[in-house]
C-alpha cells in the first residue's frame, strides 16, 4: 500500500507540542490531513475539553496534547496510516454515531471512542444532569422537584423521538443523509413546549431524501437508550434548553450559555466517574483509555 508521504509527519508531530502523545478529535472546523500536520493550536473546544478532562481520570505519566481536527473523514485517514506505520504517539478519540451498533469501527488500538453516540450524550446521562442541579439549586425541595420535573420531561421526549433515532440508523446504514439536520440540530424541536417533536418536520425531511415511508429497521432501541444514542446535539442542545428554561423559572438571574453548561456537564461527568456512579461509562471509557498508553 502506498502511503501518502505526509504520513510520516505524524510520528514527529509530539515533538513540536512537547508531548509524549498528539490527540486528536473532533470539534471546531473542518480541516484536511495536512492541515491536521500543522502546529497551529486547536486544543479550544468542547471535545478537547471533554476528552482532556474524562481521560485524566485515568493518568499514565505521559503528557498528551490535544487537537481538534473538526473532519471525520481527516480522522478516519489518520486512524488508517496510525496502523499502517505503527504510530504510538498519536491517538485518535472520536464520536461513536453508529459505528459500533453497525459494526463499523475500524481496528485501531490508538482509537478510543465515546460511549454513547457522542461524547454529549455522554455528559446529559441522569445522573449528571442531577449533579448540576444539586450544585447549582441545592438539595432541597426546589432542587428534588426540578429533578423529577427533568427525568419525566426526558422520559415523554425519549417516547417521542424513539422511532426516529430507529430511522436514522437505518438511513445511516444505507449511507443516506441523516433524519437529524446537522447544521440545525433543533429544526425538529418545538422550544415552545420544550422538548416535544416536531414530527411533520421529521417526515418532510425524510421524504426529501428520498422515502415516503419509513426504510426498514435495522435496529430498534428501548427508551432507556435512546439519550445515548439519538444525534448528540440535537439532545445536548434540547436538554440545555430544557434545563435554563427550569432555571430561569427557579432563579431569574441565572442564566447560562451552551459553552458554560456543557462545560458544567463535563466537570459534572468527571465527578460521577471518579465516585464510580456510572459503572458501565467508566469501564468503557478505562478500556478506552488504552489508547493513550
Amino acid at each position: 500500500m502506498t502511503l501518502r508521504r505526509t504520513a510520516s509527519g505524524l510520528r514527529s508531530l509530539h515533538v513540536f507540542f512537547r508531548a509524549d502523545v498528539v490527540v486528536f478529535c473532533e470539534g471546531g472546523p473542518s480541516i484536511t490531513y495536512n492541515e491536521a500536520l500543522a502546529t497551529d493550536q486547536t486544543d479550544g473546544t468542547l471535545d478537547t475539553h471533554y476528552w482532556s478532562s474524562v481521560l485524566s481520570i485515568f493518568p499514565n505519566g505521559r503528557r498528551c496534547h490535544f487537537k481538534s481536527i473538526g473532519c471525520k473523514e481527516t480522522l478516519k485517514k489518520i486512524q488508517l496510516d496510525i496502523n499502517n506505520l505503527n504510530i504510538s504517539t498519536i491517538t485518535i478519540c472520536r464520536d461513536q454515531d453508529f459505528d459500533l451498533h453497525l459494526n463499523r469501527t475500524m481496528p485501531c488500538a490508538r482509537t478510543a471512542y465515546t460511549f454513547g453516540y457522542s461524547w454529549e450524550n455522554d455528559v446529559v446521562q441522569l445522573p449528571i444532569l442531577f449533579g448540576l442541579i444539586d450544585r447549582l439549586a441545592g438539595g432541597g425541595e426546589d432542587g428534588s422537584a426540578m429533578k423529577e420535573a427533568l427525568r419525566e420531561k426526558l422520559l415523554a421526549f425519549s417516547g417521542d423521538i424513539k422511532s426516529w433515532v430507529e430511522v436514522d440508523i437505518a438511513l445511516h446504514a444505507r449511507n443516506k443523509l441523516s433524519i437529524f439536520d446537522r447544521g440545525s440540530p433543533l429544526f425538529c424541536i418545538d422550544l415552545q413546549n420544550c422538548p416535544s417533536v416536531k414530527h411533520d418536520k421529521l417526515r418532510e425531511r425524510l421524504s426529501s431524501i428520498g422515502y415516503q415511508r419509513s426504510p426498514r429497521k435495522v435496529k430498534k432501541f428501548i427508551e432507556s437508550e435512546v439519550i445515548l444514542s439519538c444525534f448528540g446535539k440535537l439532545v445536548s442542545r434540547t436538554v440545555y434548553h430544557c434545563v435554563s428554561s427550569m432555571f430561569l423559572s427557579l432563579r431569574p438571574s441565572v442564566k447560562m450559555t451552551y459553552n458554560l453548561f456543557m462545560r458544567m456537564l463535563i466537570g459534572e461527568a468527571v465527578a460521577a466517574l471518579r465516585a464510580s456512579s456510572l459503572p458501565e461509562y467508566h469501564s468503557h471509557l478505562q478500556h478506552q483509555s488504552s489508547a493513550l498508553a
